[in-house]
């Protein structure tokens, strides 16, 4: 018999664990659904203040973010001249490259900025 209520408890246990990840899951698509209408201001903002930081950190740093922005406005056009695949590579390359002088940036003094 206490196999039994333990055998309970653990499939409870379970159910509610998921139940739980389900309710943050919701929250956030609802958090994500309120606050679509200004989505492009939120992720400008990021990008502006993580290119700052990549740009702080020196030249190099700052001609690799700098390129991975110009890949990244560039596969638009390449988009619709040379097909989805050659587009998706370059929008790939530039956001590798911006997410890489970032992630460099921050990796070597996180929040120490200079501007």
């Amino acid at each position: 018999m206490r196999n039994f209520f333990k055998k309970v408890d653990t499939t409870l246990s379970l159910l509610y664990a998921w139940g739980e990840v389900l309710c943050v899951i919701a929250a956030f698509l609802m958090l994500a659904w309120a606050l679509q209408p200004v989505s492009l201001i939120i992720t400008a903002i990021v990008a502006f203040v993580a290119t700052g930081f990549a740009v702080s950190r020196g030249k190099l740093n700052a001609a690799i973010a700098i390129t991975g922005i110009i890949l990244y406005i560039l596969c638009w056009p390449i988009n619709a001249r040379y097909g989805v695949w050659v587009g998706q590579a370059v929008w790939t390359a530039g956001m590798l490259l911006w997410f890489s002088s970032v992630f460099w940036r921050l990796q070597l003094r996180p929040l120490a900025v200079s501007w």
